[in-house]
């Protein structure tokens, strides 16, 4: 979709146009059940991370392997993000 492409650009505006205006859920996952949390926090795009968890994206979701957005960050201050 789209939108996880947007997400892994970090393209923040075209993100909230794809929740707000065109209602895709915000824990949608692609088809290898990434959501667009998991995509922001490996990508390492932060404020994108701060306005998905401000909608009441799932922190917690999980991939078919079992990994969480947290799973696939790859630094602390993601991490940090991402717990508080």
């Amino acid at each position: 979709s789209s939108c996880f492409i947007f997400t892994g650009d970090g393209d923040l505006a075209s993100v909230k146009k794809y929740i707000e205006e065109d209602g895709i859920s915000i824990d949608t996952q692609d088809e290898n059940g990434y959501s667009a949390l998991h995509a922001a926090a490996s990508y390492g795009h932060k404020e994108l991370i701060k306005y998905l968890l401000g909608k009441g994206a799932n922190v917690n979701i999980q991939d078919p392997d079992g990994d969480s957005p947290l799973f696939v960050c790859e630094t602390v201050e993601i991490a940090k993000i991402l717990i508080d």
